[in-house]
């Protein structure tokens, strides 16, 4: 085995501050390397206007829609939705089937509970 191959790591934890710690004690390996996973199931409707950060992992039948941000290590789970003009910040989780919409803005490592959802007022 060559000693100088990349490996690919997923960071698999569902606490935001293990995920951050992990990845700060992993991140500046440069023989290691950060994939994005998502699962075929998972629907992306503008791949082009979403930015997804290393490590970004999305499971099955999760939605996201369009001007979206995922920073660094963010796990999102299957059937949680995020739509547009959403931000969130590195190694934060997303539960099963929460909903982010409009303009909301998530700091690093934040746990957004299952059924999360902010209505708006207009």
């Amino acid at each position: 085995m060559n000693n100088e191959s990349e490996h690919s790591v997923v960071i698999a934890f569902g606490n935001p501050k293990t995920r951050k710690k992990v990845w700060e004690l992993l991140a500046s390996n440069v023989k290691l390397s950060f994939p994005v996973l998502i699962h075929p199931q998972a629907l992306l409707m503008n791949k082009e206007r979403i930015t997804l950060g290393r490590g970004v992992v999305i499971f099955p039948f999760s939605i996201l829609t369009t001007d979206i941000v995922l920073s660094d290590n963010c796990l999102v789970h299957t059937r949680a939705s995020v739509h547009h003009d959403v931000s969130v910040g590195a190694h934060s989780v997303i539960m099963p089937g929460a909903r982010l919409v409009m303009s909301e803005q998530f700091e690093e490592a934040t746990f957004v509970e299952s059924n999360y959802f902010k209505p708006h007022s207009f």
